[in-house]
């Protein structure tokens, strides 16, 4: 009646066809087995990922989520992070708390700093002899340290950059 490579199948295409759509799905599936092995081959020479090789935005959200004494020592470790915490949370005093409840950043920081010991007042790292130093000064705390009480003096209020 008719030859093979007329005769329709069930679906209404004809071999011919479903042998040329078979033999483009498996030119196809080639292509993607050759890409997936050039990935591979690119993500294996490129070295373990990292948290510095994360694409910026990301490491934006994770910043963002951190509070700011932990985004300090997260900043802290590499000199390519540290722009990111600063574009986040700015700078960030000593004294920021690193959760409701959990320890200062200065606490955080005092180990890198053997030798030294943390003055609240001045909120810096210091020695001993430089702040006995300080304290034997008159008045050698800074305005912005000063209890809101005392800079009210004879009924004007001092300013935090000088009298």
């Amino acid at each position: 009646m008719a030859s093979t490579s007329k005769s329709k199948s069930s679906g209404g295409t004809t071999l011919n066809e479903i042998s040329k759509i078979e033999t483009q799905i498996a030119v196809e599936a080639q292509e993607v087995q050759l890409k997936a092995n050039e990935v591979s081959e690119s993500v294996s020479t490129a070295g373990p990922a990292t948290l510095v090789t994360l694409p910026p935005e990301i490491l934006l959200l994770i910043f963002d989520y951190l509070n700011p004494a932990a985004s300090t020592c997260l900043g802290l470790t590499c000199k390519k992070l540290y722009p990111v915490h600063r574009a986040i949370h700015g700078i960030v005093r000593l004294s920021a708390p690193s959760e409701p409840n959990g320890f200062y950043l200065w606490y955080l920081l005092k180990d890198f700093f053997p030798g030294l010991i943390f003055c609240e007042d001045w909120e810096m790292f210091t020695t001993d002899q430089t702040l006995e130093d300080l304290w034997m000064r008159p008045h050698t705390i800074p305005l912005s340290r000063w209890p809101h009480w005392m800079l009210q003096y004879r009924g004007r209020t001092l300013s935090v950059a000088g009298f």
